[in-house]
């Protein structure tokens, strides 16, 4: 389910009932989704997990030693950042 910030918060309770029940839902502003939201992860899945389950951090290391994670900016499915550029300027 897709719906404007503006109708979100006009309808907070009713799309919180949704993504408790387990729907989705992504906010958009002017046409383009800025956020998601969706039900809770239960109670023992580690922060870390679910980021690697979504794709935004993977388990590689990060060049130079500078930690464990890496965090992906790009959305899956985006070949480079000059292709997501270009897509966003569409």
């Amino acid at each position: 389910m897709e719906i404007s910030l503006r109708e979100m918060k006009a309808n907070l309770s009713a799309v919180v009932r949704k993504a408790q029940a387990g729907e989705v839902v992504i906010v958009t502003s002017h046409r383009k989704p800025v956020a998601c939201l969706g039900p809770a992860a239960p109670i023992g899945d580690s922060l870390e997990d679910r980021l690697l389950a979504a794709g935004i951090i993977s388990s590689r290391p990060r060049p130079g030693g500078l930690g464990p994670r890496q965090v992906n900016p790009l959305p899956a499915g985006v070949g480079s950042l000059s292709d997501a550029v270009i897509e966003d300027r569409r």
